[in-house]
């Protein structure tokens, strides 16, 4: 299947460093695009973290290789909510993931 590559380097700003405490097993991760227009494409970074510890918290480009296509599925099966201090609508969803060295690959067929 396809997959999402998410590397160091599209850090946005600083967040805890990520550490595997899983090896090779497989884990799931929340994807969240920022909250707003769910009509378009966002171009504000993503969320991305594993639950329920955050033994990581990143944020993702929105060019990253995929996030079109998960973009598309979320809007479509995602878990979709509204938040009421500022009444916009968001969207998010839980994917398999598994290490890769440094990276993490996420699943999303």
């Amino acid at each position: 299947g396809q997959d999402l590559s998410i590397f160091q380097e599209k850090r946005v700003r600083q967040v805890r460093e990520p550490r595997n405490i899983r090896g090779d097993q497989e884990f799931i991760v929340k994807l969240q695009p920022p909250v707003g227009n769910m009509l378009n494409y966002p171009t504000s970074p993503w969320m991305c973290y594993d639950g329920p510890v955050r033994s990581f918290s990143k944020y993702i480009d929105p060019d990253t290789t995929g996030l079109r296509e998960v973009f598309d599925l979320l809007k479509r099966d995602g878990i979709k909510a509204m938040n009421p201090l500022i009444g916009l609508h968001g969207v998010k969803g839980y994917f398999m993931a598994q290490w890769e060295g440094s990276c993490i690959r996420v699943f999303y067929d």
